[in-house]
């Protein structure tokens, strides 16, 4: 995967432009440029409209937003995360959940799974309990999917009922 910085490079190199003409285009500084292509900054975001002119490419194009790719990427995490269970690796099993959600932060789907494994997995860490009832009130009041709803409420009982949170 190319970060944004390796991206405007390869995409002004491609133009055959010099970082130079880059920075007279977009009126900023040639040092701009050269740290936006070594990611030491990052170009602001009325930046990238602008980019993406110059360089004749969608704006998903430039920050690599790939809707088919990410589905299949998803995909492959919950299958790598079913073998794990069925063969009762939890704790490889979270920490992979835990990865790809730092990518994909609000897939419902994969907060859920990462909740359901933390309440299976409480015998052995109590304090999952409290992260799964966390993640599943977050998937709760952002998800309008009654599907996701409906999982969520289910986690939610099982973590607050092996708690022992009466009142919840």
């Amino acid at each position: 995967m190319m970060n944004l910085g390796s991206k405007i490079k390869s995409l002004r190199i491609k133009k055959n432009l010099t970082q130079e003409q880059l920075a007279d285009y977009l009126s900023v500084s040639v040092q701009t440029i050269s740290r936006w292509e070594t990611s030491v900054n990052y170009p602001d975001v009325i930046m990238l409209p602008v980019l993406t002119n110059i360089f004749d490419v969608t704006t998903d194009y430039l920050l690599e937003v790939d809707i088919g790719k990410n589905r299949e990427a998803i995909k492959k995490i919950k299958e790598k995360i079913q073998k794990l269970q069925n063969f009762g690796n939890l704790d490889e099993a979270i920490v992979i959940l835990r990865d790809a959600l730092k990518r994909f932060p609000n897939n419902f789907e994969l907060l859920l799974t990462l909740s359901e494994i933390l309440i299976i997995h409480q015998e052995k860490k109590p304090e999952n309990l409290k992260e799964a009832s966390n993640i599943s009130m977050r998937v709760l009041e952002n998800s309008t999917k009654e599907k996701y709803r409906k999982q969520a409420i289910n986690n939610l009982f099982f973590a607050y009922l092996n708690l022992g949170d009466k009142k919840e």
